[in-house]
């Protein structure tokens, strides 16, 4: 019996904020603009299965999901399912990524990778419609009260 997969985004997604007052360096990205990073984890059918909202904009992907509840608990949320995610993450059990090319790949690893990488489609799909219904993850004004 074929195992189910469910997408998980490459990147994450960076939400845009105005310069924080505090530490603001930790907050640039690496496209050189502030931001917060938003992890989602979506279904097949782009359903929202988890979310995780707050790292500063320069923290790589990879510890970002090691800090996510997500992580503590894949096994339990993916029983016989896979998430799919990109270099950034680590490769587990539940969580498939791809080979790292440096030249090398045999042809199974780069039909692997094609694969993969065809199936990512759904997340950016669901970013985008998230965005589009909730307009303020393309900035979020933060301010203190």
């Amino acid at each position: 019996m074929r195992k189910k997969l469910i997408s998980r985004d490459r990147d994450g997604s960076h939400i845009k904020i105005d310069k924080p007052c505090v530490d603001p360096e930790s907050y640039i990205n690496r496209k050189g603009f502030y931001s917060i990073h938003m992890q989602v984890v979506c279904g097949h059918k782009m359903e929202i299965r988890d979310i995780f909202v707050g790292f500063p904009g320069s923290v790589h992907d990879s510890r970002v999901f090691k800090r996510s509840s997500l992580s503590r608990t894949l096994q339990q949320k993916c029983r016989d399912m896979y998430i799919i995610g990109d270099s950034g993450y680590p490769l587990q059990r539940h969580l498939l990524t791809p080979f790292k090319n440096r030249g090398r790949l045999t042809r199974r690893q780069m039909n692997y990778n094609t694969v993969l990488s065809r199936n990512r489609y759904i997340i950016e799909h669901c970013f985008g419609r998230l965005k589009q219904k909730f307009r303020q993850l393309y900035h979020l004004k933060v301010r203190n009260n």
